[in-house]
């Protein structure tokens, strides 16, 4: 299941405590804070980071990406602007998430 950028948007800004926990963005700020995170995404996938349709978010990324998303808006909407650490630190989740873990599993060699 994922869910839709608008909904990514919001959750952002609730987490970053731009909007109150009932409240929705208005156009111009939802607007723009899709345009972040389309702008972002496009850097992610030039990093091989984003496998995912702009419309829909993997569940399993949405957190982290909420999160990243607020560090990135924060200073539109009055917060500190985020540190180049934090934005960095912020994509450890997203390339964890990447990762392929080892499945334990025995593997048959093929020699030619």
């Amino acid at each position: 299941m994922a869910i839709t950028t608008l909904d990514l948007v919001i959750r952002a800004m609730r987490d970053r405590g731009i909007l109150g926990a009932t409240e929705v963005p208005t156009a111009l700020d939802a607007d723009y804070v899709k345009g972040v995170y389309i702008a972002d995404l496009e850097e992610l996938r030039d990093n091989n980071i984003a496998y995912w349709p702009e419309d829909q978010v993997p569940d399993a990324i949405v957190r982290a990406l909420s999160h990243r998303l607020g560090l990135l808006i924060g200073d539109a909407f009055g917060f500190p602007r985020a540190s180049e650490m934090e934005i960095e630190a912020s994509l450890r989740p997203l390339r964890k998430h990447l990762s392929k873990r080892a499945s334990g599993e025995p593997v048959q060699g093929c020699y030619f």
